[in-house]
């Protein structure tokens, strides 16, 4: 789950402005961010606002000077996230914290895209090495989406599988770099912010950690119990976390029970007779059930069908050989409950101790993953 945290989190706010672009003497605690616009808008003012739950907080609004500056003056409590509305036409994002004593801004102030920087906050630094780890990533995927391209166009599968390979192992890497920035900016609140480059399923042990991290620290109150919270409730259902232990009846009404099935590698796939992305996903599943069956891999079907007919249909339309079970209960069944489910198709590999070690593995993904574990 991929998310953008600094627009979802509870925070506090103290802040005092000035009214126009002279600059005056910084009181006792305050920020002085000072600002230039190479393309400024005549009789346009440009706005502070401070990230807060469900959007942003207008803050202070100046005119630019005569020279396209302008300043403002923050009184900040700890870390906060900060953009300037420069015309409706860009926004400047930064990072700054009660520690700065003066911020730098210049932008381009015409295109949402211009160019801006900002300067004097070390956890704006912070921010931007963990940026710029992402954004050398997608400069090498956009490079390698155009060779796949081509390699498609010459209908050359060997090239298309190089580059295959090429972008996972450049993947892995990103995801390397980008913890390592990561853990060393933590606790800071730029560390949150790049938690939101992250899938916190794939990568919940190192959430774990990081919030280990800021718990101890014990700052960013709002921020920290919001990645807090996150962590502690998903910690069930966590990869390395024990299976929650799914009991339910078969087409012939017989009890299987998950925990029947340890020592083998289950996917526990949960899936519809109504689902038609479950539905076209199946022959796929069912090509790994044959290529691994007999070596270790069982599959565990639940349907959230409401009607019996409806669920033994299907699974013989579809030729599905494995195990199903149902309570026939739609999303308000016992083993979706458990598993949290909102959506289908949904899936959890589990090893043969019981424990989750993957979720949410289709198509290729689940490909790759059981050749990983069988050869």
């Amino acid at each position: 789950m991929r998310f953008f945290i600094c627009l979802s989190l509870l925070v506090m706010l103290m802040v005092a402005g000035c009214t126009g672009p002279e600059q005056r003497a910084t009181q006792p605690g305050e920020t002085v961010i000072v600002g230039k616009v190479a393309n400024p808008v005549a009789g346009e003012n440009i706005v502070l606002e401070r990230m807060a739950v469900g959007g942003v907080e207008k803050i202070d609004s100046v005119e630019l000077g005569d020279d396209a500056t302008f300043t403002f003056y923050v009184k900040e409590e700890e870390q906060a996230f900060y953009r300037i509305d420069l015309f409706d036409r860009q926004y400047v994002t930064f990072l700054m914290s009660n520690a700065d004593t003066v911020i730098n801004v210049t932008a381009d102030g015409s295109i949402a895209t211009g160019d801006f920087t900002v300067e004097g906050s070390v956890i704006n630094d912070q921010k931007n090495e963990i940026d710029e780890v992402e954004k050398r990533f997608r400069e090498l995927v956009n490079s390698l989406e155009e060779r796949a391209i081509n390699a498609r166009e010459m209908d050359d599968a060997q090239e298309f599988q190089k580059i295959r390979l090429e972008y996972f192992r450049n993947l892995q890497q990103k995801d390397r770099e980008l913890k390592a920035a990561i853990w060393e900016a933590s606790p800071n609140l730029s560390a949150i912010y790049g938690l939101s480059y992250l899938d916190i399923n794939s990568e919940y042990s190192f959430f774990d950690s990081v919030a280990t991290k800021l718990k101890a620290a014990n700052q960013l109150v709002g921020y920290a119990e919001a990645i807090i919270s996150q962590v502690e409730s998903m910690r069930r259902l966590a990869v390395g976390s024990p299976a929650p232990e799914i009991s339910l009846p078969n087409p012939d009404g017989e009890i299987i029970s998950l925990s029947s099935l340890r020592g083998k590698y289950v996917l526990i796939d949960f899936w519809a007779a109504w689902c038609r992305p479950c539905r076209m996903e199946n022959p796929n599943v069912k090509l790994v059930y044959e290529a691994y069956a007999d070596k270790g891999f069982e599959i565990l079907g639940v349907s959230l069908d409401r009607r019996k007919e409806d669920w033994l249909k299907a699974i013989e339309k579809d030729g599905l050989p494995w195990k199903h079970v149902s309570d026939l209960r739609y999303f308000q069944s016992e083993a979706a409950a458990e598993y949290e489910i909102q959506a289908i198709p949904a899936t959890y590999l589990i090893d043969p101790d019981g424990n989750i070690l993957a979720k949410g593995l289709r198509g290729p993904a689940l490909r790759a993953k059981l050749k990983e574990i069988f050869g």
